[in-house]
């Protein structure tokens, strides 16, 4: 891949994020959605965790609240968001319901 500079990445950046945008409300990405959540699913449903730390998707990520929701009544585990500090810089997760 050739090198870009600042700029030039800068623009890609945008244009595959207004890509992503515009393709997460096709029915290609339904489908991948469902798919995706149907295998996570059934791993989270074999390793049985005590707590499962998610994330909240942005600008068309992968959605994992209902994978969550649905993890949580399988298997009894708890729920978790990373929480991040600047300064001392540290990540850690709290528990979300």
């Amino acid at each position: 891949m050739p090198d870009l500079s600042p700029l030039d990445r800068g623009a890609l950046r945008r244009q595959l994020l207004n890509d992503r945008q515009a393709w997460i409300l096709t029915p290609q990405a339904l489908e991948a959605q469902a798919a995706l959540q149907a295998r996570l699913l059934t791993v989270v449903e074999q390793l049985e965790p005590m707590c499962l730390g998610v994330y909240w998707p942005m600008q068309g990520e992968f959605n994992p609240r209902d994978l969550a929701v649905l993890a949580q009544d399988a298997t009894g585990c708890r729920l978790a968001l990373p929480f991040a500090r600047r300064a001392p810089v540290e990540m850690h997760f709290r528990e979300w319901n």
